[in-house]
């Protein structure tokens, strides 16, 4: 009985969404050497979020910066909705740079240019009513924001792609793509 009950559930199959970014925006600080952040929001529903059982976020490697260092990020769940026309260094944010989660931050060096990276992003997205987007930025002992390299990472971003596994039977494409549709 056991045995039956746990081949059904291996045998089921969870519906998966991929959804590309609708925003990638970088901030710049005005300082004597330039500092960047990125900005990353995905087109979710909050139906969609809470059915959500896995979120991925997958992109390639950038080529890095011009000191050849490794290129470490901190992902951070943004605090504050913005729109992209509308969106600074200082605005709209209550503290410059971006108002943002850092209880929940991901961590990770990126690997060589062109390789593969994947991030679980599933707690922020869960939480896509109250979140509003990704922040990426170095770690604090790495400095306020990212120098040239800020430039190849909203590229590579700008191609991500935000995997999301659903639980089976209960939200699908199509609720994803109604709210597209909706003005």
């Amino acid at each position: 009985m056991i045995t039956a009950l746990l081949i059904t559930l291996l045998a089921q199959t969870f519906p998966t969404l991929k959804v590309q970014p609708d925003r990638v925006v970088m901030i710049t600080a005005p300082r004597p050497r330039p500092v960047a952040r990125v900005l990353v929001h995905f087109p979710l529903d909050s139906t969609v979020c809470r059915q959500v059982m896995d979120a991925l976020l997958e992109f390639r490697s950038p080529a890095g910066s011009s000191t050849g260092r490794r290129l470490l990020l901190q992902i951070v769940p943004i605090t504050t909705a913005w729109d992209s026309g509308e969106v600074s260094w200082t605005e709209p944010w209550t503290t410059p740079g971006g108002d943002y989660d850092a209880t929940v931050a991901r961590f990770l060096a990126l690997p060589s240019p062109g390789e593969r990276v994947q991030v679980d992003l599933t707690l922020f997205v869960r939480n896509c009513d109250r979140y509003h987007g990704i922040l990426v930025k170095p770690p604090a002992f790495r400095g306020v924001g990212f120098g040239d390299a800020a430039r190849y990472l909203t590229d590579a971003l700008k191609n991500a792609t935000l995997i999301l596994t659903l639980r089976p039977g209960e939200a699908s494409s199509d609720t994803l793509h109604r709210r597209r549709a909706q003005p």
